[in-house]
C-alpha cells in the first residue's frame, strides 16, 4: 500500500472499511455534531498510524496533554511511549494555565508553526474549535491554500469539525474539495443509539471502501466496528 498510510490494528476491522488506510498527500474532512464520535475516530486513526510506524502530530482544542494520555489509555490506545520517542507530537491548543487567546490568534500561530507540520500525518481535532464561526473569504482562501500546500508534500491532514460551529463558507469548501469526506451520523431510536461513518467521498481508493460503517466504543477496547450496520 505505497500510496496509503496504513491504519490497521489487530483489534478492529476499520481498515477493511476504509481502503486499508488514508491516501498519502490528502485532506481528510470528518464532519459531525457534538457527541457523534469525531474524537474517537481521530484517536483510533492516530493509534493506527502510530502502530504502523508513521510520525504524527495531533492538535487538540479540547484536551490537555495529561487528559489526552489518560483518555487514550482508557481506550487501550497507549500513546505515552510514542510521545516519549517523539513519534507523536501532541499539541493542546488551550493551555492548562493561562488566559485563553482569541481564535484568530490561535489560527495565525498554527499556520506559522512549521514544526507542527513536519510529520507524516497531522490531525486537528477540531478545526471548528480554532476558527471563528464567521470568517471572510480571504481567510478561507488562506486556510485552504495552507492545507493544500502541506498535503502537496505527501502529508495527510485530518480535520474534524462540528458543522454548527463552523463558517458556512469554510464548511462548504471542505465538503466540496477534500479528498476524503466522512460524515458521522447518530441515529437515536427507542431501542438503541447507533453511530455511523458515512463515506461521502474517498478519492484515490485502490481497495474496498464501505459506504456506511456502524461503530461503538467500549472501555479498554476502543472502537468496535458494528457489523450489524455496515453497508
Amino acid at each position: 500500500m505505497g500510496n496509503v498510510y496504513n491504519i490497521q490494528i489487530d483489534r478492529d476491522t476499520l481498515h477493511e472499511r476504509l481502503n486499508g488506510g488514508l491516501p498519502k498527500g490528502s485532506i481528510v474532512f470528518i464532519e459531525g455534531a457534538d457527541g457523534s464520535g469525531k474524537s474517537i475516530i481521530s484517536q483510533r486513526l492516530l493509534f493506527g498510524f502510530l502502530t504502523n510506524g508513521y510520525k504524527a502530530t495531533y492538535i487538540s482544542t479540547e484536551l490537555t496533554t495529561k487528559g489526552f494520555i489518560e483518555q487514550m489509555r482508557a481506550l487501550n490506545y497507549e500513546v505515552l511511549p510514542y510521545i516519549v520517542s517523539r513519534q507523536l507530537l501532541f499539541v493542546p491548543v488551550y493551555p492548562l494555565i493561562g488566559r485563553p487567546r482569541p481564535k484568530s490568534e490561535f489560527l495565525k500561530m498554527l499556520m506559522s508553526a512549521k514544526e507542527l507540520f513536519k510529520n507524516d500525518i497531522i490531525i486537528i481535532d477540531t478545526l471548528s474549535g480554532i476558527l471563528e464561526e464567521e470568517i471572510d473569504d480571504k481567510t478561507i482562501v488562506d486556510v485552504t491554500y495552507f492545507f493544500k500546500k502541506i498535503a502537496s508534500e505527501n502529508k495527510t491532514i485530518v480535520l474534524t469539525a462540528d458543522p454548527e460551529q463552523m463558517s458556512k463558507g469554510m464548511l462548504r469548501y471542505l465538503r466540496n474539495t477534500s479528498d476524503v469526506y466522512l460524515q458521522l451520523i447518530v441515529n437515536l431510536s427507542e431501542a438503541e443509539l447507533a453511530k455511523m461513518i458515512v463515506v461521502k467521498r474517498f478519492s484515490q481508493a485502490s481497495e474496498y471502501v464501505g459506504s456506511v460503517t456502524g461503530f461503538r466504543v467500549e472501555p479498554q477496547v476502543g472502537l468496535i466496528v458494528d457489523i450489524t450496520t455496515v453497508a
